[in-house]
């Protein structure tokens, strides 16, 4: 099939819960051939204590049973499509074209929230003030041989996401005004293109105007796909820097880099020898 719309939206939100009106958030999951992912996606949105978001789930043409595990699903609050697409960022540009709240979420498949209040939390900072770009601190490791440590800071300037102190992009939550403002991923690039739209709006919005959420908003994999293809796409990431950044932060695009390289090349060799460390 090549194109699959989910259960009826409506205006209610309700992933295992009553129904509410006109929510503000979505949280939308790409998928493809992870359907044992997108289950502990699914388990952990089910267990959050607000149900005022949608689901909005892409999937990429899975053969593993995911558009039909889908189907079975009763929530108001779930939206899918299931076609092919032409990679990640294909398929996060389809959630951004398809966004009925105001903020979105990216909680890819197997991407669980750190709480069961995480999205109350959340709501909570937009009740508070609302912002256009807000993101948080997040949690590496937490199983056998993982010693659970929370992640992410406030960051005071540009060059801090040169030097890799990217914001977790599982923990920014973003106004549809963004996109309108910056416009959409790059699909030209396989690896970096969240990397690249946050330093292209940091060109036009200050760093002073970005939301710090002070909680662990995500539990973060670091098997992922940023770090399995990392030095594929070196060229990737020096051509963005070069495009992105003046003469300063393109030396701490470098050093970022090189500090980078040394933690994944770390954490490949000790995972051989059967050693898991962060």
């Amino acid at each position: 099939m090549a194109g699959h719309a989910g259960r009826r939206l409506g205006h209610a939100g309700a992933i295992g819960g009553a129904t509410v009106t006109k929510p503000r958030l979505t949280v939308a999951s790409v998928v493809r051939n992870d359907l044992a992912g997108l289950r502990r996606t699914y388990e952990g949105l089910r267990a959050q204590t607000s149900n005022e978001f949608l689901w909005h789930v892409i999937d990429g043409g899975s053969n593993d049973g995911t558009r039909e595990w889908l189907e079975t699903l009763d929530c108001e609050g779930l939206r899918f499509l299931s076609e092919n697409d032409n990679g990640h960022f294909h398929a996060m540009n389809k959630a951004i074209a398809a966004l009925e709240t105001e903020y979105v979420l990216f909680l890819n498949a197997g991407d669980v929230f750190y709480r069961d209040d995480v999205v109350a939390a959340l709501l909570n900072e937009i009740e508070r003030q609302p912002f256009e770009l807000g993101y948080g601190a997040y949690v590496i490791g937490g199983l056998p041989g993982f010693p659970e440590r929370v992640r992410g800071e406030p960051l005071s300037g540009r060059w801090k996401i040169f030097l890799g102190r990217v914001p977790c992009h599982q923990t920014m939550v973003i106004h549809r005004t963004a996109f309108e403002r910056q416009g959409s991923y790059d699909t030209t690039l396989r690896l970096y293109a969240d990397t690249d739209w946050i330093l292209g709006y940091t060109q036009r919005v200050p760093m002073a105007e970005l939301r710090y959420f002070d909680f662990p908003v995500v539990h973060y994999d670091p098997a992922g796909r940023s770090y399995s293809q990392f030095f594929g796409e070196a060229g990737e990431y020096a051509a963005m820097v070069v495009r992105r950044g003046n003469p300063i932060e393109i030396l701490f695009g470098l050093a970022g880099w090189l500090r980078s390289a040394a933690y994944v090349a770390i954490t490949r060799g000790l995972a051989r020898i059967g050693i898991e460390r962060i």
